[in-house]
């Protein structure tokens, strides 16, 4: 569900659009990455290996979207510099913003998954969901959530 979510708040654009890795190897793609890394950490892993678990079977379609390579991943890790994490920062605003934004809108389940009946949000998990994106994606939301509840 979070990483489904994620898509919906269109974390892999904002990655493309906000984060400039330059001439890079692992600029490409670089918010398809930053997806395999956020639900390989759901999975609980803990290392870039452990996402080659989420290349099994018909993950991707669970997944709403592509499964990169861990070697791929290393190599797109790699491409980040301290600044860079300034425009994380900046990411991860956005996408709370989205999220807290979804969930003032929300009175019924309204997002699925390509091709799912499964709704991904209602009106009773957003704060949930809100918190949750906060502490994966910046722990600095949680508390600018709790000003806004």
């Amino acid at each position: 569900m979070p990483i489904t979510l994620a898509h919906h708040l269109e974390l892999g654009e904002l990655v493309e659009s906000r984060v400039d890795l330059g001439d890079a190897r692992g600029r490409v793609n670089a918010g398809d990455k930053m997806l395999t890394l956020v639900a390989s950490v759901l999975a609980v892993g803990d290392c870039i290996d452990d996402a080659d678990t989420l290349r099994a079977g018909a993950t991707e379609q669970v997944l709403c979207g592509t499964v990169k390579a861990p070697s791929t991943l290393g190599t797109s890790l790699r491409s980040f510099r301290w600044g860079h994490m300034r425009q994380l920062d900046r990411v991860s605003q956005e996408v709370l913003a989205r999220a807290w934004g979804l969930c003032l809108l929300a009175t019924q389940p309204r997002f699925f998954c390509a091709g799912g009946s499964q709704p991904v949000v209602g009106a009773t998990a957003c704060r949930g969901v809100a918190l949750h994106l906060a502490e994966y994606l910046g722990g600095d939301g949680v508390q600018e959530l709790s000003y806004l509840s």
